[in-house]
């Protein structure tokens, strides 16, 4: 209902952008192809064991070459959403080390692109809520760091090993 010298409310500027549902996209995408198709099962075996993939027909060289320029494929997307979603022009120094953050995102998400998601998500959070936190509460910015630091540590301390108590079949 439009109503004239009445100002329409809008939501406040955002720098969410279509990155969001490309991120859900790829990532359901990547899901698929590593879980249910032939090129994932291979990949994941080449990651793990090269030796043994090559061993059982499984061109590791090629399986490494498409897994790398697939890494940097969505690297450039990343990149390019980045700087046209938000900012709209090149500024040089635009990235303020997204790469390791990456990294970061990706071991909190175990590596599955549903964690990788989630993982996301809840650094997005975090970065979004420290400088209100700040202002609000006098915590300094600081403890976005502190506590990603604890989860990174926390996620890769557990023990890919289990504990060996008696005998087991």
């Amino acid at each position: 209902d439009f109503q004239p010298g009445v100002s329409a409310t809008y939501p406040p500027p955002s720098n969410a952008n279509i990155g969001i549902l490309l991120l859900v996209l790829i990532a359901l995408g990547l899901w698929f192809l590593f879980t249910r198709t032939r090129v994932g099962i291979r990949r994941e075996a080449v990651g793990l064991q090269p030796a043994f993939a090559q061993y059982a027909g499984v061109p590791s060289g090629r399986y490494l070459l498409f897994s790398l320029l697939g890494s940097a494929a969505l690297c450039g997307l990343a990149g390019g959403v980045a700087i046209l979603g938000m900012s709209h022009v090149y500024l040089t120094g635009f990235s303020p080390q997204y790469g390791f953050l990456g990294i970061t995102v990706a071991l909190i998400g175990r590596l599955h692109p549903a964690g990788i998601i989630g993982a996301a998500f809840l650094y997005a959070a975090l970065v979004a809520g420290a400088s209100p936190m700040q202002v609000v509460s006098d915590v300094p910015f600081a403890v976005v760091y502190i506590m990603q630091g604890v989860l990174i540590l926390l996620i890769t301390s557990q023990r890919p090993w289990r504990r060996r108590s008696g005998l087991r079949a």
